[in-house]
């Protein structure tokens, strides 16, 4: 591999890690907001845009990734554990919709009457994850909040576990029958 393509698949992970971590660190400031005794519906909102955001740029420079950097569609097409990480990601997507459009809907009330808050004792009872609506305004409500907070962060380290599985794999630690050994890239001698 030339120079110029390590460089650019080094930055390329570089870049995916800390967006990753990033994520993380966000996910993990929603937590806390939501814990305090008032939410800042309209900080939360954004500091949620911001996690979208960042989800899609995961997304955009793990593609880029996959088509140009240095190992190519074809190692990552066969690899199962690539897929576990997309199918994980994605269900990370699927469960950070609902506490979003809340988001975006306290953050309206917010807006319109500055000392709007959510129901306490609901959002309280929500942090366990009991399936109950958010507050009285949000009946249609099926996962509260702090369940998709909660639950998220469940799911987070088992992507960087994925990655670590399938480095291993790279390494001819795992073989799948009819697909080429993967050559070790550290032979001795």
């Amino acid at each position: 591999m030339r120079r110029e393509a390590r460089v650019l698949d080094l930055t390329l992970a570089v870049l995916h890690h800390i967006l990753v971590f990033g994520l993380v660190a966000m996910l993990a400031i929603e937590r806390t907001l939501l814990k305090a005794p008032v939410i800042e519906a309209r900080r939360l909102a954004g500091l949620d845009g911001g996690y979208g955001l960042t989800a899609v740029l995961v997304l955009a420079v793990g593609v880029v990734r996959v088509i140009w950097g240095g190992k190519g569609w074809a190692f990552y097409e066969a690899n199962p554990f690539f897929w576990a990480k997309v199918g994980l990601f994605a269900v990370m997507g699927l469960i950070s919709i609902l506490p979003t459009i809340a988001f975006i809907k306290w953050a309206r009330a917010s807006k319109a009457d500055v000392s709007w808050q959510p129901d306490a004792a609901a959002v309280v009872k929500s942090a366990a994850g009991s399936g109950s609506s958010c507050c009285s305004s949000f009946r249609w409500w099926p996962a509260p909040p702090r369940w998709h907070a909660g639950h998220s962060e469940l799911l987070e380290p088992l992507i960087p576990a994925k990655a670590g599985i399938q480095i291993f794999g790279q390494y001819g630690g795992f073989r799948r029958p009819g697909l080429p050994v993967l050559k070790r890239r550290c032979q001795a001698g």
